[in-house]
């Protein structure tokens, strides 16, 4: 468990495994107060927060993304912590932002996928290591790079990632998905297991019917919450 109070002090509680949040323990029955490699400048506070599998992000108010556990400093750094656990900057380009940040809780990958923000532009780009296209049809990601879809004319309101598939709802209430179809999952045909790009899903593509209002998946499903049109009245 992690939390975050008004402070922007982040405290967590559970199994500190690869070194998540400590180096002194791999289980806390009380909340454990997180240390700062890298402080949050004074003004600044969370927005955002998301743990994957053994690593957690932050996201600042002043678009600072930071990281902390042993899977992000190897993924980010190639290094464990030196010392103490805590969370470390993750190195944005010059100028861009980060805005929202999402990771993956799949057991055997360690990636996230975080929404950036350079001058007028906002995009979702991903980083980290994935099997199952969440990342597009690279398998690693060393650098923090757009995922790949029309950012300039599709804007994303509301993300939604587990393990090994993502949904995101567009601000028109159209819904698209990406990584593992297995099972269709994603609700796209079976012969496509892998879809490395973030795809409308046909069912929710007539906003004049149904309209997305939110998302949320699971390890190998999804529940969407819409608004169906009246065919009569409108």
């Amino acid at each position: 468990m992690a939390v975050v109070t008004l402070d922007s002090t982040v405290y967590f509680r559970g199994g500190n495994k690869n070194n998540h949040y400590s180096t002194n323990s791999y289980y806390t029955n009380n909340f454990y107060k997180a240390k700062f490699h890298d402080t949050i400048q004074s003004g600044d506070e969370i927005v955002d927060i998301s743990s994957g599998n053994h690593f957690t992000m932050i996201v600042t108010k002043k678009g600072e993304l930071m990281g902390s556990g042993d899977y992000y400093m190897e993924l980010v750094f190639n290094k464990k912590h030196d010392g103490e656990a805590g969370f470390k900057k993750f190195p944005l380009e010059e100028g861009h932002k980060a805005l929202r940040v999402w990771s993956s809780k799949e057991k055997y990958s360690k990636c996230f996928i975080a929404e950036i923000q350079n001058g007028s532009n906002r995009y979702l780009a991903g980083f980290g290591s994935h099997l199952s296209g969440l990342l597009g049809p690279s398998e690693e990601m060393k650098t923090l790079k757009a995922l790949d879809y029309d950012y300039e004319n599709i804007r994303f309101e509301k993300v939604s990632v587990f393990t090994n598939h993502a949904f995101a709802v567009t601000d028109k209430g159209q819904l698209y998905g990406w990584g593992s179809n297995l099972g269709q999952r994603l609700g796209l045909d079976e012969s496509n297991p892998l879809v490395y790009k973030p795809t409308l899903i046909p069912f929710f593509s007539d906003v004049s019917k149904i309209k997305v209002l939110d998302v949320t998946v699971g390890d190998d499903h999804g529940f969407v919450h819409v608004e169906e049109t009246d065919p009569i009245n409108g």
